[in-house]
């Protein structure tokens, strides 16, 4: 998917910014434009771009100019690709590397785990996501979680959807929904109201379906 009119104006931004960090030397510019790229190639399906870019803050010479957080982010970023792509045992290794460059949680960690449940509901350990978590969401904070904390919940809801707890899927979807309004996340909102859709669709809820969808 080509990117988008706005996407392509911060792609320029962003390489311009790169070339200009790269003539001056600039670590931090260097390897935050990278991951930047990184994420925004992603986010427009352009996933060989994504990767070489978030490769490139592992490989020499900017791994040497990297901050442990910002190879743990490159690291996730490329497990997120392979996840995208199918390939759960190299996704799974480069979350086992993301994990070694940090010594504490942090939102880099919080993320880490994300993608971790991502990968188990992908290998069909549904029980493992759910409690996994239920632990999660009893044992941090809403400040901690921010809006992080409407993706778990939508996450969660997919793992019971899948056991077959269609009617507590919907319910934690309704309440992911709920909260994601409230505070303004609008791709929050935006998945919400997909997943509940798409699930209301196959509990026969057609109307409450469509209006989701479509708003969606």
């Amino acid at each position: 998917m080509p990117l988008d009119s706005e996407k392509k104006r911060l792609e320029a931004r962003l390489l311009t910014l790169l070339n200009q960090a790269l003539r001056e030397r600039n670590r931090d510019d260097i390897v935050a434009t990278s991951l930047e790229l990184g994420a925004l190639y992603y986010s427009g399906d352009l996933y060989d771009r994504s990767e070489e870019y978030l490769r490139g803050v592992l490989e020499e010479p900017v791994v040497q100019l990297a901050r442990a957080e910002e190879k743990a982010q490159a690291e996730a970023g490329i497990a997120r690709v392979l996840l995208t792509r199918g390939h759960l045992t190299l996704a799974r290794e480069a979350l086992e590397r993301a994990e070694k460059h940090l010594d504490e949680p942090d939102e880099v960690m919080l993320e880490i785990r994300k993608l971790r449940w991502e990968h188990d509901l992908l290998a069909g350990r549904y029980d493992d996501v759910v409690e996994a978590i239920t632990d999660t969401l009893a044992e941090e904070s809403l400040d901690s979680l921010g809006d992080t904390r409407v993706d778990i919940m939508i996450l969660e809801a997919r793992a019971r959807r899948l056991l077959g707890g269609n009617r507590d899927a919907a319910r934690f979807l309704e309440k992911a929904l709920e909260m994601a309004e409230r505070a303004g996340y609008e791709a929050g909102t935006a998945d919400a109201r997909s997943e509940l859709g798409a699930l209301l669709t196959a509990l026969g809820q057609f109307k409450r379906a469509q209006e989701l969808l479509t708003e969606a």
